[in-house]
């Protein structure tokens, strides 16, 4: 996780999930959102979303408001998520590290938290909340950059 501040938190569960060079690809595609300002973007995305669909649907309930404010975030999340995807590519080349490694790695943790509630993949109606592309649509893109 990367914070706007610019820090990459790992957790042990990671680490015990995967091995050293699908964690750096992690970290590469974690660097990603750093360098891009995703943290910052995402807030001042958010507030501009908040404030113009508040302007436009008017003093109406929280709830309604929020709704589409919400599926605007998750669809800026999801394109976030894809351009720290690329950043990683980019980055695994640099260091002649195949890009598949930040595939297998979503493998590895997508196969570590099979069993959670709340951490399987996304299908139907929901992926239009989930802030991740759907890992079957990030493997597919990610196989195809070797």
């Amino acid at each position: 996780m990367a914070l706007p501040s610019g820090t990459i938190f790992i957790t042990d569960d990671l680490i015990g999930a995967l091995d050293d060079r699908h964690v750096m690809a992690v970290i590469a595609h974690e660097a990603g959102h750093v360098d891009k300002r995703h943290g910052l973007r995402k807030i001042i995305q958010s507030s501009v979303i908040g404030i113009l669909v508040t302007w436009y649907v008017g003093d109406i309930s929280a709830v309604a408001a929020a709704a589409p404010t919400a599926l605007m975030q998750a669809k800026y999340s999801r394109d976030l998520e894809r351009e720290a995807d690329a950043y990683a590519v980019e980055v695994l080349r640099l260091n002649s590290m195949p890009p598949s490694l930040l595939a297998e790695a979503l493998e590895g943790l997508e196969r570590s938290h099979a069993g959670q509630p709340g951490k399987a993949s996304q299908s139907g109606a929901l992926a239009y909340l989930s802030t991740h592309p759907a890992t079957s649509e990030r493997l597919e893109w990610l196989r195809a950059q070797h």
